[in-house]
């Protein structure tokens, strides 16, 4: 058998490589739903060919997405909203493309309500979430000052991720996750509020920051709420009330940092906290039993800070 030199191997590994990565790439393109945060993101997006006369949307992290009933606000407000909530894992990075799709999208668009988790802030930039979500490709040089690296570079890593590969063909299949009820992904039978769930077990919320690549972020959320004339709101999302109560000196310093840079963002301070009995599966989810009472504390507080609803 003939042996292959090191000249030989370099060029068969080079080959692979280019292979995987090409293979990785039309995967990715083709985009099969291989992870939950898929199957949500593709719900969300098919709102957006659903409704025309929409003039309301929330976006936002999972906090939102189980505490804001889109039926019940519209029944109370006379508003027609959709929510558009993903998963913490896009980042408030993935509100800037949500946000020009909206736009693009419901040409009557006149509210929207940014609801994150209150430790989003400190959460380093979510280049999956950016790209998963992607607007255009000129988008890739006009917010290339919002992370250090460059993100066309980082766009070519996500677009020939070898890992595409593994989760296409790993052994967990991706079943459908979406509660069509609770319009939005379904809950774990283990809950704060049925005790299956302790405080102890959840991770210390050890750090509430306010990363510069945040505020970047937020000023271009700004900007475009500006430039579409459009009524922006922000709002806290619901937490665990011990989680506030042990960590509430740097939640509040947190917050007084995120009110001193909103223009055009009318920026809400209050911190929504509901005892364990309201908790459902994470400790900023709300249980669905609650989640209507929730959405009317939610109402409340932006109709004080200035949304009006429709007679």
């Amino acid at each position: 058998m003939k042996k292959i030199n090191n000249k030989q191997f370099s060029i068969f590994a080079i080959f692979g490589v280019i292979a995987i990565l090409i293979i990785a790439a039309l995967i990715n393109a083709l985009d099969f739903s291989t992870q939950k945060n898929d199957v949500l993101r593709k719900y969300q997006f098919s709102k957006f060919e659903n409704d025309n006369n929409i003039d309301t949307v929330f976006i936002g992290d999972s906090s939102c997405g189980n505490a804001i009933n889109a039926k019940l606000f519209n029944a109370k407000t006379g508003l027609n909203a959709y929510n558009l909530a993903l998963t913490g894992s896009f980042g408030i990075e993935s509100d800037i493309n949500m946000l020009k799709h909206s736009i693009k999208h419901f040409p009557k668009l006149q509210n929207v309500i940014f609801v994150h988790t209150l430790n989003i802030w400190g959460r380093d930039f979510s280049y999956t979430g950016f790209f998963d979500t992607f607007y255009g490709f000129s988008d890739l040089v006009y917010y290339n000052h919002l992370t250090d690296n460059n993100l066309v570079l980082e766009y070519l890593i996500y677009k020939t991720n070898p890992k595409e590969i593994a989760w296409l063909f790993g052994k967990n299949k991706i079943k459908n996750s979406i509660d069509i009820n609770l319009d939005y992904n379904g809950q774990k039978t283990k809950k704060f509020s049925n005790g299956l769930i302790a405080l102890s077990s959840v991770e210390n919320y050890d750090e509430f920051n306010l990363a510069n690549h945040k505020k970047l972020v937020y000023n271009e959320l700004e900007k475009i709420c500006k430039q579409n004339n459009l009524q922006c709101f922000y709002a806290n999302g619901p937490i665990l009330e011990n989680i506030y109560t042990a960590e509430k000196t740097k939640i509040d310093n947190m917050i007084k940092k995120l009110n001193l840079f909103n223009k055009n963002i009318i920026f809400i301070p209050k911190v929504f906290t509901y005892p364990v009995n309201m908790i459902g599966d994470s400790e900023d989810h709300i249980d669905p039993n609650f989640k209507d009472k929730v959405t009317l504390d939610y109402i409340g507080i932006l109709e004080k800070y200035g949304l009006k609803g429709k007679e």
